[in-house]
């Protein structure tokens, strides 16, 4: 079952969030822990759900700070705001998706396994790379 990584800056909301994707179907956690080294995840998520605070400044440094922790992971902007210029901000900074709150169970499904779905494909990806005798 995919896993689901939700982070949300209200624990009220984020708690709402990991109950419906849960419902959808998926596996939802709002906290991954450490590795051995004390700086990675312990497990690797297959998409992220991450709420996004108020504010387009807030929004990149958030987006972009994951992005770095997490380069391969599809990561889904979730946030009241709908504005044209915040969506083009979160995508800018490395969103997969962004979603409007709030939204139908239908597109939250179709967002996670779109996601789910990519992070599949770069799995793949990297296995095929990996692989002795490989030109990349």
């Amino acid at each position: 079952m995919p896993l689901i990584l939700v982070m949300h800056h209200d624990v009220d909301e984020q708690t709402r969030l990991a109950e419906q994707v849960a419902r959808l179907g998926f596996e939802s956690t709002t906290h991954l822990g450490r590795g051995d080294n004390g700086n990675e995840s312990a497990v690797q998520p297959d998409a992220v759900l991450l709420g996004l605070p108020q504010g387009p400044e807030a929004w990149r440094r958030r987006v972009e700070s994951f992005r770095q922790r997490q380069p391969v992971v599809p990561l889904i902007a979730v946030s009241a705001d709908n504005s044209l210029h915040h969506v083009m901000l979160a995508m800018a900074a490395g969103a997969y998706d962004y979603i409007q709150q709030p939204w139908s169970e239908g597109r939250l499904y179709a967002s996670l396994t779109r996601a789910v779905e990519l992070r599949e494909l770069r799995r793949s990806m990297a296995f095929v790379d990996d692989r002795p005798g490989s030109t990349s």
